[in-house]
This record gives C-alpha cells, sequence and structure tokens, in this order.
C-alpha cells in the first residue's frame, strides 16, 4: 500500500467522525458521558500524570482506592487532553483507533486498499462500539481495536522464520493484554476468541497433525503468558476491586445462584437480535425524543413476566401486590446500540454462503476455513450473548469466576468483530470476482443467479414484512392496534406516548427495507459486472456513501452535546458546600419526605452526586454507582447503625442533609432530643430557565427543599487525647453504635498503642493547611501525646510522616485511620502510595512491545501470503 493509499484512508476515516462529532469543537460544548462524566473527570482525583502512581477517591463515602491507572491509550488520552477535552474528544479519538486497526488488521489479511477503507469505516461507525463510546466507554472501541492488532500479528506469525514467528505472536499476547487492560473484562472476553483464533491458525496450515497440534499449543501459551505479562496490573486491580472483598462474589455453587439474576439482568432477548440490522426497531436510548425511546427487554426484571400474570387473577389482594410490584421493577435499561449496519451483514453473509461453493474459486481453502471459523465464533457469541433468555450461558456462567461478569450482552462486542471481519471477506471476494475478473468466467457459475434470487426475495418479504408491521400503525379513529396495547401493558412511554414510540419503529423498520434494497441493489450491480476495472473505484464509492450515510444516520440519536459552563455553573448550594469540601460530607436521608422531595432526590442523585459534585469537589457520603457490586465491609458498617442514623452520621463527618423546611423539628425530636444539632442552613427551590437543559436553584425562605447543618457531626480530623483498643472488629462495630460510647471524647483503635495520659481531657487541635485526595497536611498542637482521627476510610497504602519522620498508620473507629502523635506543635502528611510493582511491571511489557515494533523489520520481511490462494 501507497503512501498516497494510505493518506486517502486515513482523511477518508478521519472525515465521517469529525462531522458527527462537529459540535465538540464549539468552545462551551461538550459530549454527554454517563460512566466518565465532565464533572468526574474533572474531579481532583484524576490529575494525571500524578495519577499514575495511585488514585484515591474521596468523592463518595469514605473515599476508595481507584488504583493505579493503566498506561494505555485511554489514560494517555486523558493525559494530553485535560478534563474538558477528553470531554469533548475521547469518544470520537476512541472510534477512530478502532477504524484505523480494522483498516490495519485487513491489510495484514492481504486485502485490497479500497477494502481494508471500507472494513475501517464499517468498524469505526459500528453502532455497539460507537454507543458505547458516546456513553462514556470509548474504552471498549479501544479495547476491540487492540484484539483486531492482536489478530493481524497471530495471523502474520504463521509463516518465516522461526525467530520471526515467535516476535509477532510475542506482539500478538502484548496486544492481547492491551485489549485487556482497555476493556478490563470486555478485553478479556476478547482474548477468549484471540485464544481460539491463536489455536486455529496452525491446525489448517502445513505440516503433520502432531506437529500443528504442538503449535497450537505453543502460539496459545506465548500469547497468554505476554497477555498476562502486559496486563498484570490491570488483572490485579480487578481482582481487588470486583472480586476480592464484593459481596455475593465468592465463587460457591450457592453463591453464584443468588447473584444468578443480577449478573444477568443484560441479556439480550432472542428476538432483539433484529437490532442487528435494524436500528431502531426497539428504540435506541431511553431519551430518545419523538419516540426513539428504547422499549425492548434488555435490563429487565425477571419478575415482571409473572406479575403481568398474576395481575390478571381474579384476587384483589394478588393484584394489589402485582401491581406495586410492576410499579417498582426495572423494565428496561439501554445505553448501547447493536446496529452493524445492513450493508455489513449483507457482504458478510455473501462471503459465508459463497465459502460454501464449490464451483466458484473466490476463495482459497484456508480463506474458507478462516470464514467458517469467524462464522462459528460470531454464533457462540451470539448464543451466550442472549443470557438468561436461552440455556447455554449456564454453562458459561458455572466456570470459575465467569460469573463475575455481570453483562452477557458484552458477548456481542465479539459477535460485531466477526461481522467486520466477515464484511472485510466479503467485499475481499466481490472484487476479486466481479472487479478483477474477466466477466465470461463470472456469467457461468449458477450461484450468482441464486444469489441474485436469494436477494430479490430477501428484499419482497422485508417489505412484505413491513406492510404486516405497519398495519399495527396507531389508528386515528382511537382504536387501539395490538402494538400500541403491547406498549401500554408493558410500561412504554416515559418520554413519548406509546402510540409515538410505535409510530418510530414502524418508521425505523421502512428505512430498513429501503436500506436493504438499496444494498442489494449495489452489490447485484457489481455483480453484473458494471464496476469491472477501471470503474472499481465507483463501487467502493458506492458501497461507501451506502455504508456511512446508513451507519451515521443510525448512530445520530447516540451524540448528545451540551453546553458545560451552563450545566456546571455553580449556585448558592454548591457555594456553601464547596468551600473547604474536604471537611464535610453531604447526604440526603433515605427516607421519604413527601412527593415533591421524591423529585429533588432525582436531581440529587441522578445529576448533582454524578456531575456537580464531583466537579467542584464536594464529598457525598452516598455513592454515585457501585456496579452492582457492593463492599463486604462497607455493608457491616452501615448496618451496624440502621437503628441510629444520626450516630452514622456523626461518625462519618456528614454535616449537612437536604430535606425539607420543617425536618429540622423532626430530626431534633428523633435523632438527637438532647442537644438538639440539627438546624436549617437554606431553604431554596429547583427551577429550569426556558430553553435550557441545567437546573437552577434559587435560594427562597418559602422554598420546598432544605438544606440541613448537623452540627453534631465529627470533624473530618480531630486530635484524642483518650483512647481505647478493640482488636475485635465486630466488638468496635458495636460499641461504636452504644449510646454509652462518647464519639467527641474517645477513639477506639484496632491495635495496641502505649496508653493515654491519665488525667487529660483535652485532645488539643487538629487544622488542615493543605489539601488533596491522595496528600493533605494537618497541623496538630497538645499538651500530651494523642491520637489523631481522620474519619476518611482505612487503607494500608497511606503513608504518614510526622515532621518528615515516617509514622504507623492507625485502624480506629473500625473504618478510618489514625496516628500517635506526640506533645506540641507537628505537622502531619498523609499521603497515598500504593505499590508501583505491578504499574511498572505493564510498563515494561509496553516498553518490551516497542522495541520488538521496532526491530521486527529488521528482522525480516513479512511475506504477503494470505492472497495467495491454494
Amino acid at each position: 500500500m501507497s503512501w498516497r493509499e494510505r493518506l486517502i484512508i486515513a482523511v477518508v476515516l478521519i472525515l465521517p467522525v469529525a462531522l458527527l462529532f462537529q459540535k465538540s469543537f464549539h468552545q462551551e460544548m461538550v459530549l454527554f458521558s454517563s460512566d466518565g462524566p465532565l464533572g468526574m473527570i474533572a474531579g481532583r482525583q484524576f490529575v494525571l500524570p500524578s495519577g499514575f502512581s495511585g488514585m484515591w477517591s474521596d468523592s463518595n463515602w469514605l473515599g476508595a482506592s481507584m488504583g493505579t491507572p493503566a498506561p494505555n491509550y485511554t489514560f494517555l488520552l486523558f493525559w494530553l487532553l485535560g478534563p474538558v477535552g477528553t470531554a469533548k474528544f475521547l469518544a470520537p479519538l476512541s472510534v477512530l483507533a478502532l477504524g484505523l486497526a480494522a483498516t490495519f488488521c485487513s491489510r495484514t489479511f492481504g486485502f485490497r486498499p479500497m477494502v481494508c477503507l471500507l472494513a475501517g469505516l464499517a468498524a469505526e461507525l459500528n453502532s455497539n462500539f460507537f454507543s458505547n463510546a458516546c456513553w462514556g466507554v470509548g474504552t471498549r472501541c479501544t479495547s476491540l481495536a487492540a484484539a483486531f492488532l492482536a489478530i493481524a500479528a497471530i495471523w502474520s506469525s504463521r509463516s518465516g522464520p522461526w525467530q520471526v514467528r515467535l516476535v509477532k505472536l510475542i506482539l500478538g499476547g502484548l496486544a492481547t493484554g492491551l485489549s485487556v487492560m482497555e476493556g478490563a473484562d470486555n478485553g478479556m472476553i476478547f482474548s477468549f476468541f484471540i485464544a481460539a483464533f491463536a489455536f486455529y491458525v496452525p491446525l489448517i496450515g502445513e505440516g503433520s497433525p502432531a506437529k500443528k497440534i504442538l503449535y497450537s499449543g505453543t502460539a496459545v501459551a506465548v500469547v497468554t503468558v505476554f497477555a498476562l505479562f502486559i496486563a498484570f496490573q490491570t488483572v490485579q486491580s480487578l481482582v481487588g476491586t470486583q472480586i476480592k472483598g464484593i459481596v455475593g462474589m465468592e465463587q460457591t455453587a450457592e453463591s453464584k445462584d443468588k447473584r444468578w439474576v443480577g449478573a444477568t439482568l443484560w441479556s439480550l432477548p432472542k428476538r432483539e437480535m433484529l437490532r442487528v440490522i435494524i436500528p431502531g426497531v426497539f428504540g435506541y436510548r431511553m431519551d430518545t425524543p419523538e419516540g426513539g425511546e428504547y422499549w425492548g427487554g434488555v435490563g429487565s426484571d425477571p419478575g415482571i413476566a409473572e406479575m403481568q400474570k398474576l395481575l390478571k387473577s381474579g384476587d384483589p389482594q394478588t393484584q394489589q401486590q402485582a401491581a406495586s410490584y410492576l410499579q417498582q421493577a426495572q423494565w428496561r435499561s439501554s445505553g448501547a446500540g447493536e446496529y452493524a449496519g445492513v450493508l455489513v451483514f449483507l457482504v458478510a453473509a455473501w462471503a459465508v454462503a459463497r465459502s460454501f461453493s464449490r464451483r466458484a474459486q473466490t476463495y482459497s481453502v484456508t480463506e474458507k476455513k478462516l470464514i467458517w471459523f469467524w462464522a462459528a465464533m460470531a454464533f457462540v457469541g451470539m448464543l451466550l450473548a442472549w443470557g438468561r433468555f436461552a440455556p447455554f450461558y449456564q454453562l458459561f456462567y458455572a466456570l470459575p469466576y465467569m460469573s463475575t461478569i455481570r453483562n452477557p450482552m458484552k458477548f456481542m462486542h465479539p459477535v460485531h468483530m466477526m461481522l467486520m471481519i466477515l464484511f472485510a471477506y466479503g467485499l475481499q471476494g466481490l472484487s476479486r470476482e466481479y472487479l478483477e475478473k474477466a466477466s465470461a468466467t463470472v456469467a457461468k457459475i449458477p450461484w450468482d443467479k441464486f444469489w441474485k434470487y436469494a436477494c430479490l426475495t430477501a428484499v419482497a418479504l422485508a417489505a412484505v414484512g413491513w406492510l404486516v408491521y405497519a398495519a399495527q400503525k396507531p389508528s386515528t379513529t382511537g382504536n387501539e392496534t395490538d402494538l400500541v396495547r403491547y406498549m401500554k401493558a408493558n410500561a412504554i412511554g416515559n418520554a413519548a406516548s406509546p402510540e409515538d414510540v410505535a409510530r418510530f419503529s414502524i418508521r425505523e423498520v421502512g428505512i430498513f427495507v429501503l436500506v436493504l434494497g438499496l444494498s442489494v441493489a449495489a452489490v447485484l450491480a457489481i455483480q453484473s459486472g458494471r464496476f469491472r476495472g477501471p470503474r472499481a473505484v465507483g463501487a467502493g464509492v458506492l458501497l461507501g456513501a451506502i455504508l456511512v450515510l446508513d451507519l451515521a444516520r443510525a448512530n445520530a440519536p447516540w451524540i448528545q452535546h451540551f453546553d458545560y459552563q451552563a450545566r456546571y455553573a455553580s449556585n448558592p448550594v454548591f457555594d456553601l458546600l464547596k468551600e473547604k469540601g474536604w471537611e464535610h460530607r453531604v447526604t440526603a436521608p433515605p427516607f421519604r419526605l413527601n412527593e415533591a422531595y421524591g423529585g429533588f432526590a432525582g436531581v440529587y442523585r441522578g445529576e448533582w452526586m454524578q456531575h456537580q459534585f464531583q466537579y467542584y469537589n464536594i464529598q457525598s457520603l452516598d455513592v454515585v454507582h457501585d456496579g452492582g457490586r457492593s463492599n463486604i465491609e462497607k455493608d457491616t458498617y452501615v448496618s451496624q447503625f440502621n437503628a441510629n442514623l444520626a450516630r452514622y452520621w456523626k461518625l462519618t463527618n456528614t454535616r449537612f442533609l437536604f430535606g425539607v423546611p420543617g425536618l429540622v423539628d423532626a430530626l431534633n425530636r428523633d435523632l438527637d432530643p438532647v442537644n438538639k444539632s440539627f438546624r436549617q442552613r437554606l431553604a431554596f427551590s429547583l427551577y429550569r430557565k426556558p430553553g435550557a437543559t441545567a437546573i437552577s436553584v434559587e435560594t427562597n425562605a418559602a422554598g420546598p427543599f432544605a438544606l440541613i447543618e448537623f452540627g453534631g457531626a465529627l470533624p473530618r480530623a480531630k486530635l484524642y487525647s483518650q483512647w481505647r483498643v478493640m482488636t475485635n472488629d465486630q466488638a468496635a462495630l458495636t460499641a461504636l453504635a452504644s449510646t454509652n460510647f462518647q464519639p467527641e471524647a474517645e477513639v477506639i483503635l484496632a491495635e495496641e498503642i502505649p496508653a493515654a495520659a491519665a488525667g487529660v481531657i483535652t485532645g488539643g487541635t487538629a487544622e488542615y493547611t493543605a489539601y488533596a485526595p491522595k496528600q493533605f497536611t494537618i497541623k496538630t498542637a497538645s499538651a500530651a501525646p494523642g491520637v489523631l482521627l481522620v474519619n476518611d476510610r482505612y487503607n494500608a497504602d497511606w503513608k504518614i510522616t510526622i515532621d518528615g519522620q515516617p509514622a504507623k498508620l492507625l485502624r480506629a473507629n473500625s473504618m478510618m485511620r489514625a496516628v500517635q502523635v506526640p506533645a506540641g506543635p507537628h505537622e502531619v502528611v498523609w499521603r497515598y502510595q500504593p505499590g508501583l510493582q505491578a504499574f511498572y511491571i505493564s510498563l515494561s511489557a509496553i516498553l518490551l512491545g516497542v522495541l520488538l515494533c521496532l526491530a521486527l523489520p529488521f528482522l525480516t520481511r513479512v511475506p504477503a501470503t494470505h492472497a495467495r490462494r491454494k
């Protein structure tokens, strides 16, 4: 491939991405992101490059270790772009990386430049990955990009001197590990299919069966070892944050059975495989306007079907219970698309069908075996993606640690990868037969007539199917169709009416029929020989136009920009809470106050906690999202104070609570009748300016909501002169919850230290002089030795120095951090310093990969043998 061709490919790949994300170039606009909002990445815990030595999140609950970021593509972009730049350009750069990797992989297979370009476009605009990137999970794009590089390296290792083959297998293993570093469990899923490919490639080569099997085993071993080498840090982090110490992640049969429902909630219903070829038949996002909201079954509570049956029973009490259940149940949840493109599916199907033709020598024997392999792997991935809607996932779920994967739909990622590869094989086959060969050769193949009639039949059946479906369009006379009745019965119509949703779905099916007709016409025109020879470029332009326009239209609903300056504007509530935000926490009480407060709770959790609080470094006792994995230690601690919320708020330094005017009297009466420490700081109301998306706050005495201050909360840092030692964790928790224990006067330590001085009552003073999430300084002064308590979560990776000298970290009050300080004035510095051995291991593996890539051209030239048919 010439440099001119490479430049053209790069420009063509960049152009549609730039056009789709053009609003990102506006100064005030950033891309919506659910899983990586601007507020989160702008928080002080995400500061890079210092974060590469460890990150500590202080924004939720008592703090948590975020481990050490992997030295991968995504975090490199975080570092280079900064928070706002990341919010603008991480998604487009992620999908562009995927397109480039798919192009490179296709070229390694020996395909024509035009084929490589179209394969790259199909990859970067694939709705499964494109929508995830827009949702804030661009790592799924970069994970697949690394998987493509691994496949390319493994394929190119099949011939040449053994040293070169070994180097390429090592690079394949490192690329597989990069996929894991980018996509975590998604990368692990890709690695299963990469390993299968590494095992399969030698089996279809030359040599005796024993030699083939030996080389297959060796290839898998090399790929696995070097994948683990480079992904060592990520794997260690996944075990520490997703498995170890997480509720229900024990690998017992009983534990697996208990979490089956939660682990398979995001399964793909079989009928929703239609989404692969019809993008909006089940809608798009949950908030897509004009009837485009998602109405499928992904994320649905499995008990809904049974409750719907009970709702039809004749027992009023049973009906009431079923109705109450359905009102609280989660009906669906979608943040991703599944559309691969009609043209992609059609051409991939052509490749598979053509590979079974005996007369047409379009593909070599080796290529046919590869096409069958990718088709088989796509079928396996599809079966597993169905999750609880089919029996196959149970077999996978029973394997050790596979039950820790929470989303069976993730297996659709490799399914789409296989479709992209098969699409490239189909394009290459079309090019060989109808853009290069003589027409006389082609005309004698009966298979072409069969394919032509099959395509025309498919278009006709699709058109008839659409007409039947269109008959379910809502009637203007008011009579309900079966489709509308189904939608009303299944709680559809959050953002639009069930009638609008039905019309939208019918329109999407109609568009599918149109695109299918255009795609079939384009393929048949190519098969007719009209684009042979010099006109072959026209075939590429025609297919590219259909591909880009179709996928761009389907991806448009996933792209949502907003004015971040308006959305993240401060208000009186934030102004109060962000002042020395590290000295207090805020929470919303878990009990229902009134109907209006229910609406505020949605704003608090869905908007403020996920966005503005993290943006302004306001620390909340609540957790934004735990990914369905609750920590055992945290749950044990919280459950101890279910009957004594005031003690819980006191020990956790929760000084501010949201509520309603008048709640103060109830709190003082029921939770703190002696000290009456609750007082209202301000009342406020929420409103939205006309045409604005941001929620504004107005303070006024008659406001329906209130910010309440709890004066009884312990300071974030407090110096004690009295302490007791309790090495039994449960006994310490029981003592903390007891009304006989006075947390203001005494602290409980989990290990022995010298006893407190007798007769000393005042503990002294403790004042923050500098603060950052993973390093802060406290100035203390006391007349006697004391214990400095910091009401942040204990973690052994916190290091302490007192006046520059190392000091021992203590665990206090069950969950908190402490240190013993001598009498007098001192400067106590706390630093979060996790071990970096795993980080250095992964970094050294990356450097090894770079060196091998640089050395490879000097070892030998890679023979392009893939295009050679045997």
